[in-house]
């Protein structure tokens, strides 16, 4: 690789290393109280969280309580955990803890730039944008957490998801 394209792969690298923590950063919404479709039964509920879940390749375990843990996590990289309560008629996703993916409480009052400032807004109104096109918005309750932004993917996706199997025939 000749020395000319290594200054410029590395100016780049350094270019884009500044911008990239305060673009990943995200506002976190959980899901509160999120209506089940059709009547049914807490097993039922449970059974398409888990399904749901599962189909992800979230780990899911049930707790003492009977609320079920579940989580995302890569070896060596990061960990991702919410808390989900559930009964016949409604369910709840709750951000309970993680590691390796830049959680800050109240990120937008260290941001200090006004090109941080304006990449923060534009992140934040994206993915409002994002959460009202879902059928689960009404439920969706802003955090004062930041975190990065494949967290509320991966929660999306489990909601699709847990909708998807609720809203199928229930198995005889």
């Amino acid at each position: 690789m000749s020395l000319l394209r290594i200054c410029c792969l590395s100016l780049l690298a350094i270019f884009f290393s500044g911008q990239t923590f305060a673009a990943m950063l995200s506002p976190f919404y959980n899901f509160v109280g999120v209506t089940v479709p059709n009547p049914t039964t807490p097993q039922r509920v449970k059974a398409a969280l888990v399904n749901a879940a599962l189909l992800q390749t979230w780990t899911i375990v049930e707790n003492p309580d009977g609320s079920l843990t579940a989580s995302m996590w890569k070896v060596r990289e990061y960990d991702f955990k919410v808390r989900i309560t559930y009964d016949a008629a409604h369910y709840s996703v709750v951000y309970l803890d993680s590691k390796g993916l830049s959680y800050t409480f109240k990120y937008s009052d260290s941001v200090t730039s006004d090109r941080d400032k304006d990449r923060l807004q534009e992140v934040e109104t994206r993915l409002s944008e994002s959460i009202q096109s879902r059928p689960e918005a009404a439920f969706a309750v802003k955090t004062e957490a930041h975190m990065h932004a494949a967290c509320n993917f991966w929660i999306g996706d489990l909601l699709a998801g847990v909708r998807r199997e609720l809203v199928a025939p229930a198995m005889p």
